[in-house]
């Protein structure tokens, strides 16, 4: 997120325990503090400010989303941890939520509508002719919930993932993982 628009996006519950914790500047410019502080601020979050920062952090310049696109996302991030997602990768241990954290990149590639997809593809690491074999994978894996329910699974939910990658006619190494 840009300087001071995490600001404007908090309750005022959550600016208070910010607050609570002297985390204050860490809201001005987020990518300049420390790992330790942004895991504190993290905390102070409730679920809906941490899907918005997960989509702002991996979604670009897309400034919102469409009420269907942001209702997919919505629908098919609800079992994600997405907070431990940010802050393992933020601890530095990020490949300790792999699954989950391609889980959440796939679901926003395959919710995302054209228009959006052209704006934010680049910064999921997607070309233009990516949209439709993100769209083919959740529709192989059983749609954007089954999909994030089946590869936070584990093992069994990679493979799943490598049987549906193979039906669209991608390889693993076609899905980005954000790392």
């Amino acid at each position: 997120m840009e300087s001071g628009a995490l600001r404007a996006a908090l309750s005022a519950g959550e600016l208070a325990c910010v607050e609570a914790q002297g985390l204050t500047p860490g809201l001005e410019a987020p990518f300049l503090a420390l790992a330790e502080e942004q895991v504190a601020v993290m905390a102070c979050l409730e679920e809906e400010t941490v899907l918005r920062v997960f989509l702002g952090d991996v979604t670009g310049g897309l400034e919102r989303l469409s009420v269907r696109s942001s209702g997919c996302v919505q629908r098919g991030t609800a079992g994600l941890d997405l907070r431990s997602v940010m802050t393992s990768a933020l601890r530095g241990d990020g490949e300790s939520m792999l699954g989950t954290g391609m889980a959440g990149l796939l679901v926003v590639a395959a919710c995302l509508s054209e228009e959006e997809f052209a704006v934010a593809g680049p910064a999921l690491g997607m070309g233009p002719g990516d949209r439709e074999a993100q769209l083919c994978v959740a529709e192989a894996m059983g749609g954007v919930e089954e999909l994030a329910a089946v590869l936070v699974e584990g093992e069994g939910g990679m493979l799943a993932l490598m049987g549906a990658l193979a039906v669209c006619g991608m390889s693993p190494g076609d899905v980005n993982t954000g790392e």
